[in-house]
């Protein structure tokens, strides 16, 4: 078994990278097995029918008088919008209040499905429920970032398989996406070009990371991925919020999301994953540096003692080998 140190263009952090054959085994997460879930689960606060077990709604799309997608408010928000931005010291502590927006996005009235077994019509319906939110939050002054995030399964840190997201909105810019928005910076006054735009071109150029693509937008096995299997999709323009996505972008997304998940679901027996959607601060105008995109990060193994005494990820899949085998799927 061979292995090897990548430097990731985006955060500047490197990553060892293990050529052993493509041996990994796909870890189903057995308390997620999707098609042994019933359809409706009286149980489930998110199936129709138990609207009484959530809070009211902050935004419907509803087929008559049925709803398709549903935003509510997280019932154990990280942070409320309803308390006032207040930024304080103590002694030599800096304190800012719990100012913010924790939402549920609930994105099918069925209990059983992720997005491969959704048509593309209703996955149009939950990334314009995204973009809805993103386009009223950016109005509140107090708020600096906007994150989406899916956790799919036990292991990725939801015990609801009820397919659906988190939004958080932030008073502070995340450090991860301070350090990739530094990184793409630095770059680019060196290159004078967006790192994520000449990462697309070589990738495409290279053919050997390339998963999807279609007229918008591609997904590729990061050549510095931190686990196994691990996709980013990205817009092959140069974007850098995903609020400025329009309609035709959005329906090529929406067919690049659906085979994606269902390539990541045949390939790794619906283990769990995490899906994040990186994007702009929302305060933040015309950024040729910095472009946003989405990462897939399945759970397939948890972090060694090396991995959280280093903070170097060991992954035992090549991206290219990932590449490889999503392929032919």
């Amino acid at each position: 078994m061979s292995s090897e140190f990548r430097k990731d263009l985006l955060s500047d952090k490197w990553v060892i990278v293990l050529n052993n054959n493509y041996s990994f085994i796909p870890d189903t997460d057995s308390k997620l097995n999707f098609k042994s879930l019933p359809e409706y689960d009286k149980n489930c606060p998110f199936c129709p029918g138990n609207e009484n077990k959530t809070k009211f709604s902050i935004l419907e799309f509803k087929n008559g008088d049925k709803w398709c997608v549903r935003v509510i408010p997280n019932n154990k928000p990280y942070l409320k919008v309803e308390t006032n931005l207040k930024r304080y010291t103590k002694d030599i502590f800096t304190i800012i209040n719990g100012t913010g927006a924790n939402e549920v996005i609930i994105e099918t009235p069925v209990h059983n499905v992720d997005f491969d077994e959704m048509k593309e019509e209703d996955i149009d319906l939950v990334i314009k429920a995204y973009k809805e939110r993103f386009l009223d939050l950016k109005k509140d002054e107090r708020l600096e970032y906007i994150i989406i995030l899916k956790s799919r399964g036990v292991k990725a840190g939801s015990y609801i398989p009820h397919l659906h997201s988190q939004l958080v909105a932030f008073p502070v810019v995340p450090p991860l996406i301070s350090e990739e928005i530094t990184e793409a910076e630095n770059y680019y006054k060196i290159k004078n070009n967006c790192v994520y735009c000449d990462m697309i071109k070589s990738e495409i150029k290279l053919d050997e990371r390339v998963v999807l693509m279609n007229e918008h937008f591609i997904c590729i096995s990061p050549f510095a991925s931190r686990v196994s299997f691990e996709l980013m999709i990205l817009p092959r323009e140069h974007k850098f919020h995903f609020y400025d996505i329009n309609e035709k972008e959005l329906k090529n997304l929406s067919s690049l999301l659906k085979e994606t998940i269902y390539k990541l679901n045949k390939a790794l027996g619906f283990s769990a994953y995490n899906m994040i959607l990186h994007t702009a601060p929302v305060k933040l105008k015309n950024l040729e540096y910095y472009h946003w995109h989405i990462e897939i990060l399945p759970k397939l193994k948890n972090f060694s003692g090396f991995e959280q005494a280093t903070g170097l990820f060991i992954n035992s899949v090549t991206p290219e080998e990932t590449t490889k085998y999503l392929k032919r799927i």
